[in-house]
Order: C-alpha cells, then structure tokens, then sequence
C-alpha cells in the first residue's frame, strides 16, 4: 500500500490532519488502533463536558425557584445521563469517520508501528504501509502513580471515571489538577461525597493563585474535601477502596480516580529501533514537527507539553502544511487554557502572580460579574475577569473566572495575538447587555477608566 502521507494516530490532531492533507489531493492513511476522534472524543474532553452538562442541569433545576419556575424538588438519573454522554460521543464519532469517507482518507484499523523512514506495519495486516511521509500522532495515556494498580473497577483511569455506569456514594480524587477538579465538581454536584488528594499544597498549579483559592472554596461549598500537601501512605480495595494518607487521615469510597496528568504514548512504536529520538519520554521535534529522521514526523502529545487537544490540532497544521511545502513553525505564544469547575475559569498570557514572581512591572485591570447586567440577568454574577497589560498598555494576559469564561477568554486571546493594547480593547463597542462587557470593562480598568467601577487604584 503506498501513500502520500501515512499518519499514526486518530484523536484531534491525526484526524484533522488527516482531513487537511486529503483536502490538498494527498493521498492518506491514517492509522488507529482504537476509534477515531482519540481520547479527546472517546474519553476525555467532550464525554466530560457532556456530563458537566447533566450536572448545571441538576443545578438549574434546583435553582429554578427564584426565576419563577416551581417544580418539586428534582432527582438525578445517572444512566440517563450517561447516554446523554455516550450519544453525544457516538454522534461526532460518527460525524469525523463520514468526513474521512467524503475525503477519501484510508482509515486502517490496527496498532500501527513505525519500521523506518516511508515503512509502517500495521498489527493484521500483511503487507506495510509505504509513504513519502510518516506523521506519528498517538497521543497520551493517563499517568499512573507507583504503588498503585489501576483496574478500572476500584481504582480508575480518568478514562475509566468517564465510563461509570452508576453514581459511586462516595469518591476519592487522587490529583488537584484540571482533571481533578473537574471530576469533583461534577461528582458533588451529582450527590457524591467526594475527597481530593493533592501532593503540592494547593490545586490548579497552572492557575494564578487567587484563582486556585476561589476555585477551592467553591468546591468545599459543593461539600468537596480536600487533603492538600499529602500523599498516599497505604492502600486497600476490599469491598472499597480505604486510604491511609501521610497525614494521618483514613478515607474509604466506592471508588477511586487517579487524575495525576497524562504521559506521551510513545510505547511499541519502534522509535527506538528506527532511530527517532525521544526527549523525557516523549519525541523531540524541531520547531515545525520534524523528528531527527527525515520523512517522519510528529504532533500533538506524543511530542510533550501543553497536553491539549487544541494544540494538538495547531501542532498537525503546521506539520501538514510543512508537508505541503510551506515553511510554518509552531506558535505557541497564545494559548488559552480552560477548567470546566462551576464557574469556569480561563486563562491566557501572562497571569498576575506570574508577574509578580518574575519582577514585572504591569497594569492589573479588574471587573466583577456582579456589577454586569447581563452575569444578572443570568443569575451568574459569581466572578471577575482580570486582565494584564503591560506599562505600555500592550495586552499581556487575563484570567477569566465565571460563567462562560471559556468562550470569553478567547477575544483576548486574539487580541494578544494581535498586539493591540488594553485601549484598543476597551475603545471597541461591545454589545449590550452582554457577558462580554466585562472584558471591556476589566481592559479599561487597567487605566482607571472602567465607568462601572467606584475607587480603582490607578
């Protein structure tokens, strides 16, 4: 079998680079040993949000009182949820292999293994795939933590937390990062008793710190336990999973996640025997996706940090488009990152104690969704966004914790990526009453202009 491009890896950036090159009359193969659409699809980003979902649902419903609507008080059906998840999963699985039929790309099923520069074999099947060019895009798995044996029954993967069946009682978190904390909110939302295990002795690390304290203290008001700074000491699963931890507590659930991060899929590749290098478990690339082999490639996890499907996406462009002929190096100087808690939280740039840390002098611009219409029209006036510009007015970062944060934070993403200036920003109409007001509101303040706003400290 001989193609153009032969590209190992399925999830957000194998499929769409995939797509991208058919589109330009390449001819394609992309292998996958699992479903197309990666972790992200199947395990991870849209699972998770479906029942992040279900879960502000439950919330509203039980909410509904003082916009008028009285119901009786609502339940939850978890399996009800659960196929709200996996219809939602199966419906853009579906939608990503009829884009690959309509383009033409050679999806083979199997684990494929790199044999040399232009060789791939692929388990089952006789013959190697031959192309001009190799792109590997495995991904990443969840990572695991010595001592501790994930079997997907007591002890789960975040992926094995994302195929529950049934609502635990009770749920022990190991990990306060995003994938922590994301579990929780939506687990006590839920009605589960939930309990995070954190070594370092705050979560959300990539987080500002102010942000990382009110994300806690949202959490514990869902009644989320927290064991900051421990570690686990002992552990047992018998009819549960009961913890002993460094600090001296004993905790016992139904089950336990283990959410401690994720590491590049690089195992069984044959990296090694084709003489590809590999830089702290994951491959080294030079700036465009190329590995130290000629013709073959890589992007997305597999080739390290940020481990975001987003990246993943932008990484594979580049690739293709080097492929292609173009000459594109990644660019990662804006990258907004979002935690799915309640209220959202999204970031972009530099963040204030970032800042403060490193000795820079800068204008820190904020606003309240208290003091926006719409956040109370909403009945979500819970937050602030804050923006960082530079003493020169140029756009640095923000840090946006409230509802819909995660869409707001992407104008000023582009407004970074832009170089334009908190003024430009804030001299731009925005519509009213809108969320985004608030954005308007929080640039302005970084020169103690924001009218909605009494005794800003210029």
């Amino acid at each position: 079998m001989k193609f153009d491009i032969c590209i190992i890896g399925a999830g957000p950036a194998g499929y769409p680079g995939a797509l991208a090159a058919a589109r330009e009359g390449k001819r394609v193969a992309l292998v996958e040993a699992g479903r197309v659409g990666g972790t992200c699809l199947n395990w991870g980003c849209i699972p998770t949000k479906a029942m992040r979902r279900s879960a502000d649902a439950l919330l509203d419903a039980r909410d509904g009182a003082r916009f008028g609507v009285v119901t009786t008080a609502p339940s939850f059906d978890f399996s009800a949820a659960a196929r709200f998840r996996d219809t939602v999963k199966e419906e853009l699985v579906g939608g990503v292999e009829q884009l690959l039929k309509a383009r033409k790309v050679s999806v083979i099923r199997g684990r494929g293994r790199l044999l040399g520069p232009g060789r791939v074999a692929v388990e089952g099947q006789p013959e190697p795939i031959e192309a001009d060019h190799v792109v590997i895009a495995t991904g990443s798995r969840p990572s695991d933590l010595p001592g501790i044996a994930i079997d997907e029954k007591r002890i789960l993967s975040s992926e094995g937390g994302l195929a529950l069946t049934a609502l635990p009682a009770a749920v022990i978190i190991i990990g306060g990062g995003v994938i922590g904390c994301e579990f929780a909110d939506i687990l006590a939302a839920l009605g589960s008793k939930v309990t995070v295990v954190e070594t370092l002795p705050r979560i959300l690390q990539l987080e500002d710190k102010q942000t990382a304290r009110a994300a806690q203290k949202n959490l514990e008001a869902r009644g989320v336990v927290f064991h900051l700074g421990a570690t686990v000491a002992d552990l047992a699963t018998d009819g549960g999973v009961r913890l002993r931890l460094s600090d001296g507590a004993e905790l016992a659930a139904d089950v336990m996640i283990v959410s401690v991060g994720r590491r590049p899929n690089t195992v069984g590749l044959g990296l090694e025997e084709a003489g590809v290098k590999l830089e702290r478990g994951a491959i080294k690339v030079d700036g465009g996706g190329r590995t130290n082999v000629p013709g073959v490639w890589a992007a997305g996890d597999v080739i390290g940090p940020p481990l975001l499907a987003h990246v993943a996406t932008h990484e594979m462009e580049v690739v293709i488009d080097n492929i292609l002929g173009h000459a594109r190096e990644f660019d990662r100087r804006v990258i907004p990152a979002v935690v799915f808690v309640r209220p959202e939280i999204a970031s972009v740039g530099l963040l204030e104690d970032r800042a403060k840390e490193e000795g820079q002098k800068v204008r820190v611009g904020r606003f309240a969704y208290a003091a926006n219409g719409k956040a109370k029209c909403l009945g979500e006036d819970e937050g602030w966004i804050k923006v960082i510009a530079g003493e020169d007015g140029q756009l640095l970062g923000a840090t946006v914790m409230g509802a819909h944060g995660a869409d707001l934070i992407h104008e000023i993403a582009l407004a970074i990526r832009a170089g334009l200036s908190a003024r430009d920003l804030f001299e731009t109409i925005h519509a009213h009453p809108t969320l985004s007001e608030i954005v308007m509101e929080a640039a302005a303040d970084t020169e103690g202009v924001a009218v909605h706003k009494i005794g800003r400290k210029p």
